[in-house]
Parts: C-alpha cells; sequence; structure tokens
C-alpha cells in the first residue's frame, strides 16, 4: 500500500511524520496515518503478530557533522587495524559492520532470489540513533583495540555539545 502525502511516500514498515504545517491542508497526512493503521487493524488475524504503532515527537535525521564523524572514524579505524594487525578492511565495511551492530539488519530478497542482510541507510538514522552508533564505535574501539578515537569538533556537534 502506498500513500502520496506531502512529506513523501509512506509504505508499509516505514514511516508518517505530522508536522504543525499539515493543519493547513486540513491534517491530510494525519488523516492517511489513520487510514493506514486502520486497514492495517482490519486485516490482523487471529495468527497475525499484531502490529506496533509508535507515536513520538519528530526527529531529524542524522546530521552531516555526525556523518563526518563516521566516515572519519571509520578510516581511522581501518587505518589502525591494517597497521597493528595487518589485516586490509576498507572503511566502508568498517562502517556497514557498526551499523549492523547497532542498527540491526533486515533480510532483503535481491533480483537473482537470493537473500542478504541489508543495514539501514545511514540518511534514514535520527540524530538519537547516530549518537548510539557513534558512542558504540568508540566504546568497541577503546575496549577491541585500545584506540582513542579523535574528538573533532564535529564530534562534539555530533554529541550535541558543540
Amino acid at each position: 500500500m502506498r500513500i502520496r502525502s506531502w512529506c513523501g511516500t509512506v509504505t508499509d514498515g516505514e514511516r508518517f511524520v505530522i508536522r504543525p504545517e499539515d493543519r493547513h491542508q486540513d491534517w491530510r497526512v494525519a488523516r492517511a496515518c489513520a487510514d493506514h493503521l486502520r486497514a492495517q487493524c482490519q486485516a490482523l488475524t487471529p495468527e497475525s503478530q499484531g502490529i506496533e504503532v509508535v507515536v513520538r515527537p519528530y526527529r531529524r535525521r542524522r546530521s552531516l557533522a555526525q556523518n563526518k564523524c563516521l566516515h572519519g572514524w571509520c578510516k581511522i579505524i581501518a587505518d589502525f587495524v591494517e597497521e597493528h594487525h595487518g589485516d586490509r578492511i576498507m572503511p566502508e565495511a568498517w562502517k556497514e559492520w557498526f551499523k549492523s551492530q547497532v542498527l540491526g539488519e533486515t533480510e532483503q530478497v535481491m533480483p537473482d532470489g537470493s537473500v542478504r542482510a541489508i543495514t539501514k541507510p545511514s540518511s534514514k538514522v535520527t540524530v538519537e540513533e547516530f549518537k548510539e552508533l557513534l558512542d558504540y564505535m568508540d566504546r568497541w574501539a577503546a575496549t577491541e583495540l585500545q584506540l582513542e578515537l579523535p574528538r573533532t569538533e564535529d564530534y562534539w556537534e555530533s554529541m550535541g555539545r558543540g
């Protein structure tokens, strides 16, 4: 089911963002959300696991400073591991691994029929989720590598202290 709204396309498993400006459009997004929820509820069967509804204040997506910090730290970790352990693991692989540890993975069927685990794109991660990701990376590097990651201006801005 696809619902077109002023804030974008919404599909099953995604989210609705209802903003104050929506009142000027007779709460169109809120009504679409209610219609979608009603349809999901009506589709429930005794064998269904149910659905989850989460209502919370809107949180913006990750910041550019957070993304810059993530990529910088992945490069630092990749270089450190290569220098101290001889293993060359690309920064992008580290990024995917850290995301899988913190954000989890979903299985996706590929065009050839194979199934792959996919991590959530970092552009879809909220500021708070990204803070958790950076905190995990920092703790992991300190514990597993005895590596202190640098606290740049991007780091402090990422953590809301810039």
